[in-house]
């Protein structure tokens, strides 16, 4: 069935080759279909909107799915050697949950980690500005909306190195690929 969103023109039993245009939200996903790229993006009004302090103490945030290819446990661990009178606050829900609150309490950090689960816009914007840097260790991003809106929030970002991350960072000031 061919959707009837302009923007999503796919009809799996047919070839490719019968739409004039396939669109798609980052460079990364160039392909043999794709043409035109339409990036996501956050409403800036929104963020502009929200007065918040920043933490008193050094305050990391991660926010997405708590799924295994998103390498929260390793910034957990990361997090945990770090020995920092600090705190890091994961925003999002997921099938890992569970396996992370007990490696918060195994590295002897959930006194200092706080999960969130999901929350709504105005509070995540208000978690994100009042943080010193968002992590996101992920190593499968089709395209890193967490890192725009850390971005929109004035927020410092440490990304994995992938495609689809170092084509967001790239002007290496308040930005860090690792």
């Amino acid at each position: 069935m061919v959707s009837n969103n302009p923007l999503f023109l796919w009809d799996p039993p047919r070839s490719p080759q019968r739409h004039d245009k396939f669109f798609k939200c980052s460079p990364v996903l160039r392909g043999v279909v794709f043409i035109e790229i339409i990036p996501n993006g956050v409403d800036v009004g929104k963020y502009d909107g929200v007065k918040v302090e920043k933490s008193d103490r050094p305050r990391v945030i991660y926010v997405g799915r708590l799924i295994g290819y998103k390498h929260v446990d390793d910034l957990l661990v990361a997090f945990s050697r770090l020995g920092l009178d600090a705190e890091l606050f994961i925003v999002g829900e997921g099938p890992e949950r569970k396996n992370l609150e007990d490696l918060a309490k195994k590295q002897k950090v959930n006194h200092n980690v706080a999960f969130t689960s999901f929350v709504d816009e105005r509070k995540k914007i208000e978690i994100l500005k009042s943080s010193h840097v968002l992590v996101l260790p992920s190593t499968t991003e089709g395209f890193g909306i967490a890192v725009i809106e850390a971005m929109t929030a004035r927020v410092p970002v440490i990304v994995a190195n992938i495609p689809a991350l170092r084509e967001l960072v790239t002007d290496g000031k308040k930005w860090v690929v690792v």
